[in-house]
C-alpha cells in the first residue's frame, strides 16, 4: 500500500513536470518563430534572412532536448521500464511530437521568409533543413553517449558550433544562397538526414537493449 501511494504521488509530480515542460516548450517555439518572423520583415540585407532561418532552425531542437531524455535526467528511467508503457513506447511518443512541434515551426519560419524575401519555400526550405537536421542527430548523439548532467549543455554547445559554422561559411562563400548552390544544399540535406537516421536507429536500439544500455551511469549506481 505504502509503494502504491509513492507511486501515485511520484506519477503526480511526474504529470505536473510534464504539463509545465509543455508549455515552457510551446513559449520557446512561438518565441523562436516570432523571432525569425521579425527578422525576415525587418532585415535590410536578405542575406542576414538566409543565414537566420538556418540558424533559429536548428535552435528549435533544443526547446525540446529536456524532455528527450527526462527519464535519465530524473532518474525515472528504471521505473518507466516496469510500466506498461515503458521507456521504449515514451521514446516514440517524445520523438513524434517534439519531432513535429519542431517541423512545424521550421515550417512556419519558411513560409515567412520566403514571403517577405519573394523567394521560393523550396529553396527556403533547403536552407533551413540541414541546420536542423545536424542539430537534431548530434543532439541526440550527445544525450545517447554523455551523462545526463552534461548532456544538455553539449546540445547547446553542438547547436552553437552549427550556428557558428553557418556564419562563417555564408562570410566565406557569398554564393551559397544563390540558385546555383541549391544542388549542393540538397545533398547536405540528404546527408545529413541519413545521419539523423542513423541516430535515431541507435537510440532506440539504446532503449530496447534495456537499463544497461539507455543509462549505463544508473545501471552503476543501482549495481
Amino acid at each position: 500500500m505504502l509503494a502504491k501511494k509513492r507511486f501515485a504521488r511520484l506519477k503526480s509530480r511526474t504529470g505536473t513536470r510534464d504539463s509545465r515542460g509543455v508549455l515552457r516548450r510551446s513559449a520557446g517555439q512561438v518565441a523562436l518563430v516570432a523571432l525569425m518572423c521579425e527578422v525576415a520583415r525587418s532585415a535590410v540585407d536578405a542575406t542576414a534572412a538566409k543565414v537566420s532561418v538556418g540558424m533559429l532552425s536548428a535552435m528549435t531542437v533544443l526547446v525540446g532536448v529536456p524532455t528527450v531524455h527526462a527519464s535519465k535526467l530524473h532518474c525515472l528511467a528504471e521505473l518507466e521500464y516496469s510500466c506498461p508503457n515503458n521507456v521504449a513506447s515514451v521514446m516514440v511518443a517524445r520523438l513524434v511530437i517534439l519531432g513535429s512541434s519542431s517541423s512545424l515551426a521550421v515550417a512556419i519560419m519558411v513560409g515567412a521568409t520566403a514571403t517577405s524575401l519573394e523567394a521560393s519555400a523550396f529553396s527556403v526550405a533547403l536552407w533551413s533543413v540541414p541546420p536542423f537536421f545536424l542539430s537534431c542527430a548530434g543532439s541526440l548523439m550527445a544525450l545517447r553517449k554523455a551523462i545526463p548532467s552534461v548532456a544538455s549543455i553539449l546540445c547547446v554547445a553542438w547547436t552553437a558550433a552549427c550556428s557558428a559554422i553557418i556564419l562563417a561559411l555564408a562570410s566565406a562563400l557569398p554564393d551559397m544562397y544563390t540558385q546555383a548552390s541549391l544542388a549542393v544544399w540538397a545533398a547536405a540535406a540528404a546527408a545529413v538526414c541519413l545521419w539523423l537516421v542513423c541516430e535515431i536507429a541507435k537510440t532506440f536500439h539504446a532503449v530496447t537493449a534495456g537499463l544497461d544500455a539507455f543509462s549505463p551511469h544508473m545501471a552503476k549506481k543501482n549495481n
